[in-house]
């Protein structure tokens, strides 16, 4: 087995066309992960310069190419984040490229040494090739070929190879190597300069809409003709799922979710933020995006990087893809309307959480919020209260990491139940203080911007014992059940909870 080229991508931000791996998909640039301090947007300046020269991802299961251009020098990785003219500072233009410069630029690319640079002959009189020995793992080669134009050395592209060590080396090389001789270089269309900065190049509706931190985002799929963005009143959706209907069905229930989320909680910090959010037509591009940790989830709401994504599940109908891929819509939406709503200040748990797996349960009927149990998450809750006793001091007061250490699925079960109980049960049970402490948590941490003291404020009046008291009397209780599941919290509860 061999690497060998593909169907050629054509990139127009750096106006060349270029063959990709053979069978290879396309990956999406990861987006830049950005922080709001004091109303500057700020962002790692090394993240930043990557984020800058990466102009496209192609894959197949023995191979990947990256494709970069080297415009600026990297900074230090460890740079605290600053604006982005701070990032350019950090980042400069060379006037004249050295070796050793050369050489630094694709040692922080790649994340490993060089091993050799070795500058080919020339055979093409319209370009340079220097060829990059890069150091890997046993498993796997890597090889880098700068190829700067001989008309205008300030296009300089860098064509980064990755591929598994089973492959045979020698025909492999000789084959990636005539992928970068072939390698053209195309005139720039007219008014757009040979340049340093990234601009968009698709989705231009929904640019004129979003500020240049958005724009950045547009970005990710700018080399992707398979990918495109479709735009809301509040979304703008990046996706290669081709099926129209299915797309309606999401966008539908994005901007349903919106509208039920505000009639719960009004008056949002960032109420005309556009909200970023990318659907995967397959579960191996997801995978490929969000790497890490979170490869065991089916959808996450990254609030460094301002997105939720969404895959699919493997093994799944179209028709359950679509169930499954609208409930996670409807838990990580929430995740995304809070972060605005809240003016980015990070949200306790109990109540983050708690709020999301409460609003997979809702439905839209005539522009009206409607908040069901189903009859196996009573039985959950239940078997967890007979299990123990619910400990809400200790569930409220859980960090990030406590809330995912030990038994997971009993503290998002409990926070959900705690939830439903505060809007849907609390009055209907006689105890509209209960009800109450969602939104006093929501007006608190709008003013203090500080989860701790947030929930301090919210639950400060209530006798913690007697709650989980009343707690348990009321799901243990069928009578209770059936009136709060016709209970509005919208419409019934408005004076009750604001008084």
């Amino acid at each position: 087995v061999v690497f060998r080229s593909g169907k050629i991508a054509n990139i127009a931000d750096l106006a060349i066309r270029v063959k990709t791996p053979f069978q290879a998909e396309d990956r999406p640039i990861p987006t830049l992960s950005s922080y709001e301090y004091k109303g500057v947007t700020l962002y790692a300046p090394f993240e930043w310069w990557s984020n800058q020269a990466l102009s496209g991802i192609w894959s197949n299961p023995y191979s990947m190419l990256f494709v970069a251009e080297m415009n600026r020098m990297p900074p230090q990785k460890e740079a605290r984040p600053v604006p982005e003219a701070g990032c350019k500072v950090a980042a400069p233009i060379p006037e004249k490229w050295t070796p050793e410069q050369e050489v630094q630029w694709v040692e922080a690319f790649a994340g490993s040494k060089v091993r050799q640079r070795e500058v080919e002959p020339k055979k093409s009189v319209d370009r340079i090739l220097t060829r990059f020995d890069i150091e890997t793992a046993k498993e796997e080669k890597a090889v880098g070929f700068l190829v700067v134009s001989s008309r205008d050395t300030s296009r300089r592209i860098f064509l980064y190879f990755r591929f598994s060590a089973g492959l045979h080396y020698e025909k492999s090389m000789r084959n990636i190597r005539q992928t970068a001789m072939t390698m053209e270089f195309r005139p720039f269309a007219v008014g757009k300069r040979p340049g340093v900065e990234k601009t968009v190049q698709s989705a231009a509706s929904a640019a004129s809409k979003i500020d240049p931190e958005r724009q950045r985002i547009l970005d990710s799929i700018r080399n992707y003709p398979q990918w495109t963005a479709r735009q809301t009143r509040h979304f703008v959706i990046l996706t290669n799922i081709k099926q129209s209907s299915a797309l309606r069905d999401f966008e539908r229930s994005l901007e349903e979710n919106r509208f039920g989320y505000e009639a719960f909680f009004p008056g949002g910090e960032k109420a005309d933020q556009v909200n970023i959010v990318r659907l995967f037509a397959e579960r191996d591009d997801y995978l490929h995006y969000v790497t890490g940790m979170m490869i065991n989830t089916i959808g996450v709401w990254m609030p460094a990087k301002k997105e939720l994504a969404v895959s699919p599940l493997i093994g799944q109908t179209m028709k359950e893809q679509r169930k499954q891929m609208k409930e996670v819509i409807s838990h990580e939406g929430f995740h995304q309307f809070i972060h605005y709503a809240v003016g980015e200040a990070p949200t306790a748990m109990w109540f983050n959480e708690g709020h999301a797996e409460f609003f997979e349960q809702m439905s839209i009927r005539n522009r009206h919020p409607r908040i069901g149990m189903t009859e196996e998450t009573v039985k959950a809750v239940r078997a967890a209260i007979a299990k123990a006793r619910p400990d809400f001091r200790e569930l409220i007061g859980k960090s990030h990491q406590e809330f995912y250490s030990g038994d997971v699925e009993r503290n998002y079960l409990l926070a959900m139940a705690l939830t439903y109980y505060q809007w849907k049960g609390a009055i209907p049970h006689g105890k509209p203080e209960y009800a109450r402490i969602p939104l006093r948590y929501y007006e608190a941490i709008r003013q203090h911007h500080d989860g701790e003291k947030a929930t301090a404020e919210a639950w400060e009046e209530v006798d913690i014992n007697r709650f989980t008291n009343d707690f348990i009397a009321f799901w243990k209780n069928d009578s209770l059940l059936e009136k709060a599941d016709t209970f509005d919290p919208v419409k019934n509860n408005t004076r009750e909870v604001r008084r």
